[in-house]
């Protein structure tokens, strides 16, 4: 297991480019990989990989982020810190917005969530076999990376760093074997702590894909 401050400090792209079986992500918006050239050529070079199974994305609805509360007034704060305004008013689609980019204005974090979406399309739409858009109005527990038989993952925060500078961890696991656990609905008897605590990670991936709606068919169309 690897833990690190930032998901830069992974090599995410270079995992993405070596992917051979499947990829899975669950992180909500991906507005920073439409705005990278390096994700962009990994994403490039495993969609055209021939043994390349399919990339699943768990992307939410922008209007599931609501009105994303200005917690400064200004869609940048710049570095000064400041104090972190929780009401008891703010609802669930707000919430949602706040966690995900603290001090971003409504304006800038559905600019952010329309970016993503259409960049997810594009991928989409130039690999109609192998992708596949889960769009769900829910915020997921945690952000999560699949990529073949390692996971990626952090944590979200009601903070003013956001979630790709938090800490994120890396574990390497057997993931068909956890899969075949979870489509038979039992865990082994000897399984491992490890194998235990990396099945919650592929198994909240998987719920999230279950209960969202796909835009596009994978390589099973």
């Amino acid at each position: 297991m690897l833990a690190v401050p930032g998901i830069a400090a992974l090599g995410v792209p270079d995992a993405l480019a070596a992917a051979r079986r499947r990829i899975i992500l669950h992180a909500a918006v991906y507005g920073n990989f439409a705005s990278s050239p390096r994700h962009a050529k990994a994403f490039d070079a495993v969609l055209a990989a021939p043994e390349f199974q399919g990339l699943d994305i768990i992307h939410i609805a922008p209007e599931a982020l609501g009105e994303a509360a200005d917690a400064c007034g200004a869609v940048n704060c710049g570095a000064t810190p400041h104090a972190l305004s929780d009401s008891a008013g703010t609802d669930a689609a707000s919430d949602a917005a706040r966690i995900l980019r603290h001090d971003w204005s409504a304006q800038a974090m559905r600019e952010h969530a329309d970016a993503s979406l259409d960049y997810v399309r594009g991928l989409a739409a130039r690999h109609p076999k192998r992708v596949r858009i889960h769009m769900t109005p829910h915020l997921g527990l945690f952000p999560a990376l699949v990529i073949d038989d390692s996971l990626f993952f952090g944590h979200y925060a009601h903070a003013p760093v956001p979630a790709p500078e938090g800490y994120w961890l890396r574990v390497d696991t057997d993931t068909a074997l956890l899969d075949a656990w979870l489509d038979a609905g039992c865990i082994p008897g000897d399984a491992t702590p490890d194998q235990r605590a990396a099945l919650r990670i592929l198994a909240e991936c998987r719920h999230a894909m279950a209960s969202a709606t796909t835009l596009h068919t994978g390589p099973d169309a």
